[in-house]
């Protein structure tokens, strides 16, 4: 088996659910990778970037929907070793790469307050700008979970804020492209452990920086410190790094004394007295919910809003998602109602046990004991409900449901 063979066959076996399952699983908890994109991964030619590359050439073999791949590396300046090594990786991983050439070390070299930030800036500018040019709209970068605590606790130490490392985001200055990090969930150990495993050798940073923090260990930068940090209160507490995780998918706003939304800045006290009174808390969070596998809204409407922790869903009637027409008779129209809502509930990370209240709506309620039943075998928890008989309905349709569910 050669190489290439042997490293990409090891994450699906060896490091299955080290790497696999939990790259795949970024994918779909965070939704990074829709129909038809076409994705520049990004190589910089370290094992994080290298490891991206072979994981997304194994999805896209075997992908449930099409989507399509460029393999995108910068040479910002690398010494002749560092450049051959990484063609030298990429022709052995079978990875056909595109280089391009800046001056990016040159121009950061005596940068004194923040050369990686500004380095990291001027990197992410040019991917975007070459990925666009291969008519991408999307770059994906090798960032791993390791990454983002790092991240979340320099913000914290250093920057005095609490921000993380996103698993996506749109860009400012590149309409219409997006950056993802698919490699978000998985750990930095199992990275290293993949990498020798097959016997490979990557580039570190490769940067003028970089070297000079190598040949002196105590002008560490920040980031490296904070490694140590966390390694050092691992020792006491294994689950350090998962729990600084959670932290940040766990946020209660009712805790902190104040942040911001966009340019607006929030404090504590602006419902302080209301809350005591019962007149309200904070700002309710207001999101919109599409369904993959919904039929299209035939109007100005979303499937369903997310008010805080309460989804209220549009009226469905039985259209068929995949030819936008409606189901024949009383029976197949309510089922395929219900299977409509339940996309729409799927969508918003919900089930039918989440739900409080219904509606229902029928041109004729000589069907209401047809409905009934096929009603009653989903909504096991007996919501709330409403059923009233209206003259018509859009489309000609026989029933009508609509939802209230809650966390």
């Amino acid at each position: 088996m050669d190489l290439n063979a042997k490293a990409e066959r090891s994450l699906i076996t060896t490091y299955r659910k080290s790497i696999w399952n939990r790259f795949i699983g970024g994918i779909k908890d965070y939704h990074l990778i829709e129909p038809n994109d076409r994705i520049a991964v990004c190589i910089s030619g370290g094992k994080d970037s290298i490891l991206l590359a072979k994981c997304m050439q194994h999805l896209q073999k075997y992908s449930d929907f099409p989507f399509s791949l460029e393999f995108l590396s910068m040479d910002p300046g690398y010494r002749p070793e560092n450049r051959a090594l990484l063609q030298k990786n990429c022709d052995l991983l079978q990875i056909p790469v595109h280089i391009f050439e800046t001056d990016i070390f040159n121009i950061v070299a005596d940068e004194k307050q923040s050369p990686c930030y500004l380095c990291a800036r001027m990197r992410r500018g040019y991917l975007y700008k070459n990925a666009q040019a291969l008519h991408c709209n999307k770059i994906a970068l090798g960032h791993h979970f390791d990454d983002v605590i790092e991240t979340i606790l320099m913000s914290l130490l250093y920057g005095a804020e609490m921000r993380t490392m996103m698993p996506k985001l749109h860009s400012q200055n590149f309409p219409g492209m997006e950056l993802i990090r698919p490699l978000y969930l998985v750990h930095e150990e199992d990275i290293i452990r993949w990498k020798h495993y097959n016997g490979l050798e990557f580039l570190q940073c490769a940067c003028r920086l970089t070297e000079r923090e190598h040949m002196n260990p105590g002008s560490a930068g920040k980031r490296a410190k904070v490694k140590a940090l966390i390694r050092e209160l691992k020792k006491d507490n294994p689950q350090i790094d998962k729990n600084i995780f959670r932290s940040v998918h766990e946020v209660n706003l009712e805790t902190l004394i104040g942040w911001r939304c966009g340019d607006e800045q929030y404090s504590f006290l602006d419902n302080y007295d209301r809350k005591e009174n019962n007149e309200g808390g904070f700002h309710m969070s207001i999101k919109t919910i599409q369904a993959d596998h919904a039929p299209g809204a035939v109007g100005p409407y979303s499937h369903a809003v997310l008010a805080g922790n309460a989804l209220y869903t549009s009226g469905q009637i039985g259209l068929i998602p995949e030819s936008g027409t409606l189901a024949e008779g009383i029976t197949a129209q309510t089922k395929q109602v219900l299977q409509n809502l339940q996309a729409v509930l799927k969508a918003a990370d919900m089930t039918t046990d989440d739900v409080v209240k219904t509606t229902v709506f029928l041109t004729d309620l000589k069907d209401f004991e047809t409905v009934n039943q096929l009603y009653g075998a989903v909504f096991t928890k007996k919501p709330a409900r409403s059923c009233v008989e209206v003259a018509a309905l859009p489309k000609g349709a026989l029933v009508e449901i609509e939802l209230i569910a809650t966390k």
